[in-house]
């Protein structure tokens, strides 16, 4: 919504500054697009952690629970179930390099949304200035510019590090009784 209220007012400037306007698109585009990109993988990661570990984790401790007999043993099965967890949602040492390349993606993620402000921020301004002063000068193409090689090299980032991430997912065997 806040795009398409940015772009609609970007067209009151259009034909004063048609380059401008092109500039504020490319860069509002791209921070649609890298947001997508992050929301995407943060939401993949959610529904991970909630269907695969915890939801599977639970059923498995309700199944052992049935045929426990003592306390010894309904003690035993529930720290399968918290191992069971801590490795699915990568809290084990077995799963460190996941962990960190996670906190890495959401890293950057949190970065993002800086820069998102940023750009909003400034395309905003840019708005408010050529609506109140039509004749003014123009400083904000080379703002939104930079903002779009900061977007630039942070989806470059991500990328990098989502690939590392699932390089790393690949080299870990024990993980793969989550799925079963």
């Amino acid at each position: 919504a806040l795009r398409r209220h940015l772009v609609a007012c970007g067209h009151r400037i259009g034909p004063r500054a048609p380059e401008l306007r092109m500039e504020m698109r490319q860069t509002l585009h791209k921070c649609t697009c890298l947001r997508n990109e992050m929301h995407h993988f943060v939401q993949n990661i959610h529904s991970y952690i909630m269907c695969e570990v915890l939801e599977t984790s639970w059923a498995k401790l309700q199944v052992g629970w049935r045929a426990c007999v003592d306390l010894d043993q309904v003690i035993l099965e529930h720290q399968r179930y918290l191992s069971c967890i801590e490795e699915g949602a990568f809290l084990a040492r077995c799963t460190e390099p996941i962990l960190t390349a996670l906190g890495a993606l959401f890293g950057l993620a949190l970065e993002f949304t800086e820069l998102h402000d940023q750009v909003c921020s400034s395309a905003f301004e840019t708005i408010d200035i050529l609506s109140s002063e039509p004749d003014g000068p123009m400083p904000f193409a080379r703002s939104l510019a930079e903002c779009r090689a900061q977007l630039d090299r942070l989806g470059a980032s991500f990328l990098a590090r989502l690939l590392f991430l699932l390089r790393a997912l690949e080299a870990q065997p024990a993980l793969r009784h989550l799925t079963s």
